[in-house]
């Protein structure tokens, strides 16, 4: 009888070392990296500290940012004592709520990856799109110019009395043109019988800021300046889509931006 009884004992205690043991191999077998090889998550790593857990929110857009705008970082990592960020573009960071400006577009990956005191490691990333901070301009369209200068008709070298303006444009930015139109010829005005707008192609994406347009009657020996006026251009949209028709009026014209 006593023989049976320390033979159960043993079995018994046997049990309770299998399983101790098993248990220990389970909590460290997890797949988190480390960067000094203290935890390589075998159990022979002398964990003390939970597992770091890696997180983070910014102010970017839901749907997009601008490039040349700063986004703000918030860390909300969990269990973790140094960070790193790689921004998708070549660039890191190891501050805790860094701030980053993105001078090219795309779809930009940004990852942080958060260590404890031991090297373990966790990593989140988020996709960020990044779209040019540009206003695409198709054309513009002028719906109404001064009919006379002072009285008389605007090709002061003209010799009819019912010749009509050349007109064109500059587009120019802090005193600096940025772009000059076509000149289209003998534009009619309404109430001198003219049926149709002077419409001129532009094709192209101006940055966000505050711009003048000045008219132009062309001569052959000098230009003549019609009128000028400013405007604002700013982007809007999901799809970096400027607004469909943009109608201003200023210095004796009127006209609408596509």
């Amino acid at each position: 009888m006593k023989t049976t009884l320390k033979i159960l004992a043993l079995v018994a205690m046997a049990s309770v070392l299998a399983l101790t043991t098993c248990t220990k191999d389970d909590e460290h077998n997890y797949s988190y990296n480390s960067e000094t090889g203290n935890g390589n998550g075998n159990g022979n790593g002398g964990e003390t500290e939970q597992r770091p857990n890696a997180y983070f929110t910014s102010d970017a857009g839901q749907f997009y940012t601008y490039t040349d705008t700063p986004i703000y970082f918030t860390n909300k990592s969990t269990n973790a004592t140094r960070y790193s960020w790689n921004f998708g573009d070549y660039t890191t960071s190891t501050l805790t709520n860094p701030s980053h400006t993105y001078s090219s577009y795309g779809r930009k990956t940004v990852t942080l990856t958060a260590y404890n005191s031991q090297g373990y490691s966790d990593t989140y990333s988020q996709t960020l799109n990044i779209v040019p901070k540009r206003a695409y301009i198709s054309h513009i369209d002028i719906t109404n110019w001064p009919s006379r200068n002072n009285g008389n008709v605007w090709d002061q070298f003209a010799t009819s009395a019912t010749s009509h303006p050349d007109i064109f444009f500059k587009i120019s930015q802090s005193g600096s043109v940025v772009f000059t139109s076509e000149v289209i010829d003998n534009c009619i005005h309404p109430s001198d019988g003219g049926t149709t707008s002077p419409s001129f192609e532009v094709g192209r994406s101006f940055v966000p800021a505050t711009y003048t347009i000045t008219f132009y009657d062309e001569d052959t020996i000098e230009n003549v300046e019609m009128g000028s006026t400013s405007f604002n251009l700013y982007t809007l949209g999901n799809n970096n889509d400027y607004p469909s028709v943009l109608t201003l009026s200023g210095g004796g014209f009127s006209f609408k931006i596509y």
